[in-house]
């Protein structure tokens, strides 16, 4: 602590320098009494100064009262009179007065000590609270200091422009004065808000709507009983008004909508599921919110669900978001049953959800698996006919042919050649004739199974659009009695068919695979690819070949090679078997 010594008296310096002893205070000793600017720059804790007269004890007050919180002991000479001492008790913090002892001067500089000690924590504690104000004016909150009888004793700039009203006009009026709704200190038991929600009313004659909260602890203004913290929630309360508008007519059209809409967290936790959805899958929402949506998955999109999930978070890779697709869903019977699903991604503040359309499509798939019951059965009747009539018809001319043929040459007849040419020509007709019959009815894939009735079809190709076609089969599979493998033949002989009539082609390469859980079948061509977007309107092929695949439980994937010509991979799970569509 610094401490300035104004005094000309040797033994009266010497006497403070003995009285301070060996303490961490500074002392110094000046021959003159510093200017009022040279204290007010760096002035120190603590000032002693000896004074004289009565004229130099009231510019030494004049200079106390400015400089606060320095403390300043008057030393007055032997012959004070009443005046001067009555001045400089109430003017000064200390005084003494010549001659005194050692033992005084250190009691009377220690309580100067004390005191200086004391006004530094006032002076800190009061710029505390300057700050704190300041603080407060910065606050999103409305604060009031409020006396005993609730009256406001102090308010910040956020409270002013709240109620419309400046401090000077609220300061000794009553807080219910714009908030009507606080009970009086009269009538009240308690003080306790948090969070109470009231009505205000500001300057302008408008209402605002007020969240209340109430603190018992002083910012610092003297009298003050308590604190009431106000913020102004009629943005808010507006805002959820119109948001629960657009959630009532959200959910009025959740509710009413055809399509199932089922909504899920990012770890695939359902979070909505409306009533179309209810119905298709026949769970009640209570039954399937907060579980995984694999529940209302078959395999494989069960096992794959997690897997896709994970690395669309790790890669940002898109694979069904923002694409409709047809996939299974696993009703709560059990039963699978085909459906169209667009998935949308939805960016919330500080999460994400994915929303799905489902559209139960199985009276759609019935009507296409009549329509190709009927068309399959139309090629075994066509079939039969060419193999029953027309064929036997042709292999009847033929012979007779033959036999004229065989008469005219005994009898040298000149057209005995032409009649051979007849005979040649019926012969290749009747053949072409079976092999269209073998292909609208494969008793081949019926007697010896698919690997048999795909190596006969390649072989007929062949015969047919005169062009190479080869056979590869890999594993074993037995195809006898499984009613999937109409399907893949038909798919076989659809993509040959393509791949001549529309990609030119002049290879074929067809591959059969079959490993431990599924089968792939791969038909590779040398044509000029498969441009669906450049091609003319095409017919039902592609679209049927999809059905099928579909029906199965399998896929179809048609993509064009590196090397030119299309490759078109058909894969089925084993075991699926048929799509159940009853």
């Amino acid at each position: 602590m610094q401490i300035w010594l104004f005094s000309t008296t040797s033994a009266f310096i010497e006497q403070v320098e003995k009285s301070l002893g060996s303490s961490a205070d500074e002392l110094k000793v000046i021959s003159r009494l510093p200017s009022y600017a040279a204290l007010e720059g760096a002035p120190p804790d603590i000032l002693i100064v000896e004074i004289p007269n009565s004229q130099a004890a009231e510019g030494i007050i004049r200079q106390a009262k400015t400089l606060r919180p320095v403390v300043m002991l008057g030393i007055l000479p032997p012959d004070t009179d009443p005046v001067l001492v009555n001045l400089v008790e109430f003017g000064l913090d200390a005084f003494l007065i010549k001659p005194t002892t050692e033992n005084m001067l250190r009691v009377k500089l220690k309580k100067i000590l004390h005191l200086r000690r004391l006004k530094e924590v006032q002076l800190d504690r009061e710029r505390l609270v300057k700050e704190h104000l300041r603080f407060y004016n910065t606050l999103p909150l409305g604060i009031f200091e409020l006396s005993v009888q609730d009256e406001i004793l102090w308010c910040n700039t956020v409270a002013e422009k709240m109620f419309g009203y400046p401090k000077e006009e609220l300061n000794g009026h009553s807080i219910q004065t714009i908030i009507p709704n606080l009970s009086a200190p009269s009538v009240r038991r308690t003080f306790e808000f948090r969070g109470d929600e009231m009505m205000g009313h500001h300057k302008s004659g408008s209402e605002i709507i007020v969240s209340v909260s109430c603190s018992e602890a002083s910012i610092g203004t003297p009298g003050t009983s308590r604190v009431l913290l106000v913020e102004n929630v009629s943005s808010q309360r507006h805002t959820e008004a119109a948001l629960y508008d657009m959630e009532a007519r959200a959910n009025a059209i959740l509710e009413s909508t055809i399509s199932g809409i089922i909504t899920i967290d990012d770890h695939g936790h359902i979070e909505t599921f409306n009533p179309a959805a209810a119905k298709i899958f026949g769970y009640q929402p209570e039954e399937v919110i907060g579980k995984n949506i694999r529940m209302l998955m078959p395999d494989p999109y069960k096992r794959e669900h997690d897997l896709y999930l994970n690395n669309y978070h790790s890669t940002g890779v898109r694979k069904i978001i923002g694409i409709g697709r047809e996939v299974q869903g696993l009703r709560k019977d059990g039963s699978v049953f085909p459906m169209d699903l667009a998935v949308n991604e939805v960016v919330l503040k500080n999460r994400r959800i994915y929303s799905g359309i489902v559209r139960d499509i199985t009276k759609q798939r019935q009507l296409e698996k009549e329509i190709l019951q009927i068309s399959e059965q139309e090629r075994r009747n066509i079939g039969q006919d060419l193999h029953d009539g027309l064929g036997q018809m042709l292999t009847a001319l033929s012979l007779m042919a033959d036999n004229l043929a065989m008469k005219l040459e005994r009898e040298k007849n000149p057209l005995a050649n032409e009649a051979q040419k007849i005979v040649r020509h019926l012969e290749e007709a009747d053949t072409f004739a079976r092999f269209l019959a073998r292909g609208l009815v494969p008793v081949q894939l019926e007697a010896y199974g698919l690997a048999s009735a795909l190596e006969r079809l390649c072989h007929q190709a062949e015969q047919i659009f005169r062009i190479k076609c080869f056979f590869e089969v890999f594993g074993e599979y037995d195809t006898y009695t499984d009613p999937s493998a109409i399907h893949l033949y038909r798919i076989v002989q659809e993509a040959i068919s393509n791949a001549v009539k529309h990609g030119k082609a002049s290879q074929v390469h067809v591959e059969l695979a079959v490993g431990s859980d599924q089968l792939r079948l791969r038909i590779k061509d040398n044509g000029t690819g498969f441009f669906p977007a450049l091609n003319k309107p095409r017919g039902m092929g592609v679209h049927i070949m999809n059905y099928r695949a579909r029906l199965i439980g399998g896929t179809l994937d048609i993509r064009n090679s590196s090397k030119g010509g299309t490759i078109i991979t058909c894969t089925q799970p084993l075991g699926t078997g048929l799509l159940h569509l009853e």
